[in-house]
C-alpha cells in the first residue's frame, strides 16, 4: 500500500513537470520578457551641412525614438560607403529583463552623429534605411 502510494505520488510529479516545463518560454511572455534583441531604429529627421570641401569630415546626424524605457539603447551603426553612397542603419538594442526594472520615458538618439569622410568631389549620398524597408535620403555637396 505504501509502495503504491509513493509510486502515485512520484507519478504526479512526473506529470507536472511534464506540463510544466514546456510552460517556461509562455511564463516569460505572461511575465513580460522580451529577450535579447537587436532592431533597426526608425530614423524621424536627418540633418547634414549643405556642401562640405574634400576629405573633410562629414558629420550626419540622427533623431528618433530608439524605444519606450530604459530596457532600450542604442547599439551601432552599420555603414557601407561606395563610391559617393553611403548606406547607414541605426540598430538599437532591447535587454533580457522582465519589465518591471525598466525607467519609463522615451529613449531617443538625439542628434547622435556618424562620421564619414567623402573620398570623390560630386553629390554624396547619404541612404539612411528604416524598420520598414523603406530609405530616407539626403545630400551633401562635395567641393
Amino acid at each position: 500500500m505504501k509502495k503504491n502510494k509513493t509510486q502515485l505520488i512520484n507519478l504526479l510529479i512526473l506529470i507536472l513537470i511534464a506540463f510544466t516545463i514546456p510552460a517556461c518560454p509562455l511564463l516569460g511572455d505572461i511575465m513580460g520578457s522580451y529577450g535579447d534583441e537587436y532592431f533597426r531604429v526608425q530614423i524621424d529627421s536627418v540633418s547634414v551641412p549643405a556642401s562640405i570641401t574634400l576629405n573633410d569630415n562629414l558629420e550626419v546626424r540622427l533623431w528618433g525614438v530608439v524605444g519606450k524605457d530604459s530596457c532600450y539603447s542604442f547599439s551601432h551603426f552599420q555603414s557601407s560607403v561606395k563610391d559617393n553612397d553611403l548606406n547607414l542603419t541605426a540598430w538599437g538594442y532591447l535587454r533580457d529583463t522582465y519589465r518591471v526594472s525598466c525607467a519609463q520615458g522615451n529613449v531617443l538618439l538625439d542628434g547622435k552623429i556618424y562620421n564619414v569622410t567623402p573620398q570623390n568631389r560630386g553629390i554624396f549620398r547619404i541612404n539612411i534605411h528604416q524598420p520598414d524597408g523603406t530609405v530616407v535620403s539626403k545630400e551633401v555637396n562635395v567641393n
